[in-house]
This record gives C-alpha cells, structure tokens and sequence, in this order.
C-alpha cells in the first residue's frame, strides 16, 4: 500500500489506496476483519475527487470512506450509488 507523507494540503492525501494489483485482494480480505455499518454518509466537498463525491459510504473499514475527513461528511446517501469497496465489504 502506497503511504502519503506531508500535510493534506499537498493534494497526496489520495494516494493512500492499494497498489491496482492488490486492491481486489484488499478488498476480498477484508471480510475476514472485524467491521461494522455505519450510518450512511457522503461528501459533496470540491477538496475531494469527483470519485468520492458520486458515491456514498456505509461501512468503517473502507479506505476510501476512511478519506473523507469529519467535517466534510454529510449524512445520508445522497442520492448516490453505494461505493464499490462498501459493497465488497458487505
């Protein structure tokens, strides 16, 4: 998995997902792993890529749920698709 380093700011917060060619393995083995359902949230925050703000969150171990700072969180779906790594997790 690829770790950003320096502040949010550097526009690298979003590198932090897996390599392509372990993402669908992240995803497969994470549902051995303790997670829970959250309440649905999503972001419609310019700061964040179109990709998450199409989408709504429903589950604490996804990654890309995990990006979306506090602040920026807006309860409810939205009106959007549920995330495909949610779904996986599912």
């Amino acid at each position: 998995m690829v770790v950003a380093s320096g502040p949010p700011s550097a526009g690298n917060r979003f590198d932090r997902r897996p390599e392509p060619e372990y993402e669908d393995w992240y995803v497969r083995n994470q549902r051995g792993a303790a997670m829970a359902k959250v309440s649905p949230f999503h972001t419609d925050s310019e700061e964040y890529p179109m990709a998450h703000r199409e989408v709504y969150h429903d589950n604490d171990a996804c990654y890309e749920g995990k990006e979306i700072f506090p602040e920026h969180r807006q309860g409810g779906t939205g009106g959007k698709p549920l995330c495909e790594v949610c779904a996986g997790l599912s």
